[in-house]
């Protein structure tokens, strides 16, 4: 049985011990990590080899096409690194002992033979020196993964952060090549699970320290039921509907093409109530 995190790294130097470290420290220590770098200008590749040089499970993928960016970095390595089972790294990020053991436990109790598989987490939101902001980013987001984790709810709100996923080889499988449209590749890859009817678990309790900083691409925002909140989003409505735009074209794509628009806002209109 052969387990791979992939891990994309970015002038990521500022943060990156600390990751290492902490998937160094797992309980259970039987995989490979690989890293491909997208063209880092500071000291990031050194730090690699640094900890390339103490362990024996790193290998540095060598890639000629740079500027990938996050998704199509995980996806590269993901097209170019066969195994049973694969894990998503963020560089930012601190792993807690037992995310391995216990996301390798329970997508082995939940797959069926030859049908695609996926687990999540929950996180801890913490800032840029690990302090909490919040012991829960389900709660943060109101997000509740026994709706997420129906197709219907999922094409329009996004349960699985990549950096909490383990997946099996079958959801690799159907998950290559991404639509042109994909936003991100753990919303992709959650998609393509759901619409295969694939097998879908999660771990309530939190096994990440999920960093927060200046330079986060994506990040955990605070959902409330407030007056102010929703004031904002009426406020920034222009990007809302682009984001939801996009949102759609990815989860038609993934669902074959069989999700209207009027479907799409009307369960993004329920979850929103349901939450």
């Amino acid at each position: 049985m052969k387990l791979a995190i992939l891990l994309a790294t970015y002038n990521s130097a500022r943060y990156l011990a600390e990751l290492l470290d902490s998937l160094e420290n797992q309980t259970y220590r039987d995989f490979t990590l690989y890293i491909r770098d997208d063209g880092s200008t500071d000291s990031t590749m050194q730090i690699v080899a640094q900890y390339q040089a103490l362990h024996n499970n790193i290998e540095v993928m060598r890639d000629p096409t740079t500027a990938r960016r996050a998704m199509g970095s995980f996806l590269w390595m993901a097209e170019h690194v066969e195994a049973d089972y694969y894990m998503f790294c963020d560089h930012d990020d601190v792993w807690l002992p037992r995310k391995v053991e216990l996301s390798l436990s329970k997508i082995r109790d939940i797959e069926r033979p030859n049908r695609p598989a996926l687990v999540c987490t929950d996180l801890v939101v913490v800032d840029s020196n690990l302090n909490p902001i919040a012991q829960s980013l389900w709660g943060y987001m109101k997000l509740r993964p026994e709706l997420l984790t129906d197709i219907k709810y999922a094409v329009s709100c996004n349960l699985f952060t990549g950096c909490t996923m383990i997946i099996n080889r079958a959801a690799r499988d159907i998950s290559l090549p991404a639509s042109p449209q994909a936003v991100m590749h753990d919303s992709w890859i959650g998609l393509r699970v759901l619409a295969a009817k694939g097998d879908i678990g999660w771990i309530s309790e939190p096994q990440i320290l999920y960093r927060q900083h200046s330079d986060n691409l994506f990040g955990a925002h605070r959902v409330s039921c407030s007056r102010g909140y929703y004031l904002h989003k009426l406020k920034t409505a222009k990007s809302v509907v682009a984001t939801y735009r996009q949102n759609f074209r990815m989860a038609k794509d993934a669902v074959g093409g069989q999700l209207s628009p009027l479907s799409f806002l009307f369960y993004r209109i329920l979850y929103l109530i349901k939450r």
